[in-house]
């Protein structure tokens, strides 16, 4: 097979490339290039929302990688880590309610020795 393979190879003729000197492609407008540009939705390793999805991706590959040949699936506890991860980021909504309004007036009041 690989024989039949290199002997079409050796017989193909190239086509014509766009790499031809002869004759460059003109251009045809301008590129804009900024390198200000981020995605917005990158999660930073203190997110707990990001360390929630880690845990939920290593239930889901334990449950895949588990053989009951082997005995007993080790004990993971989801429901309580669910409960424990939502316990903690409605805390988190809370503290920034009350924060919030304190951070608004520090901003347009611009007093540097409150924080």
């Amino acid at each position: 097979m690989n024989e039949k393979i290199i002997a079409k190879a050796k017989n193909h003729s190239p086509k014509d490339n766009d790499d031809d000197q002869n004759n460059p492609p003109k251009n045809k407008g301008t590129l804009l290039v900024d390198a200000t540009c981020a995605p917005s939705n990158i999660k930073y390793p203190q997110d707990t929302e990001l360390l929630n999805e880690a845990r939920e991706n290593l239930e889901k590959m334990i449950d895949l990688l588990h053989d009951p040949a082997e005995g007993k699936k080790p004990r993971t506890y989801p429901k309580q880590a669910r409960k424990a991860y939502l316990k903690v980021a409605v805390r988190k909504r809370e503290v920034w309610a009350w924060f919030e309004p304190i951070w608004k007036k520090h901003q347009r009041l611009s007093l540097p020795y409150l924080f």
